[in-house]
């Protein structure tokens, strides 16, 4: 896990509260997603860049919503979602990923991710998804 935002901010509030989970293989997109997130206001991000991970991640520390590519080496995305869903069904996950076919989309969203994005990245359609996770996650935390 590698902490990519600094917690040195002008007003040392971090948004949200617990942080944004990036899961991606690749470092180039954890930077990119990372430097967009910031860009719309969003400074508490962690990264991972082993699926593999994860869960030990989630069981030590709580996050608001979870964005996951789906093409990672060692455990696939896929598996990890259902991992997730079932173990942290609070948690929305958005998938990101290069895999832009309606197959994998459908078994996704009916493994119960919340959102399906397709790389490369629409600056505004990502910002636009987790804005939405976040809203999501907020009001299910509320009931």
């Amino acid at each position: 896990m590698k902490r990519m935002n600094t917690t040195e901010k002008i007003n040392d509030t971090l948004f949200p509260p617990f942080p944004i989970m990036v899961v991606d293989d690749e470092e180039a997109i954890l930077f990119s997603i990372d430097t967009v997130l910031q860009m719309a206001g969003l400074n508490n991000i962690i990264t991972c860049s082993d699926g593999r991970e994860v869960m030990n991640i989630l069981s030590r520390q709580k996050i608001e919503i979870m964005l996951l590519d789906l093409s990672m080496p060692y455990l696939p995305g896929e598996e990890l979602l259902a991992m997730v869903t079932d173990k942290f069904p609070e948690i929305p996950v958005v998938i990101v990923t290069a895999t832009a076919n309606e197959d994998s989309a459908v078994r996704c969203m009916k493994s119960g991710a919340f959102d399906y994005v397709v790389k490369p990245l629409e600056e505004g359609r990502l910002i636009s998804a987790v804005n939405q996770a976040l809203y999501y996650r907020k009001l299910k935390c509320s009931n």
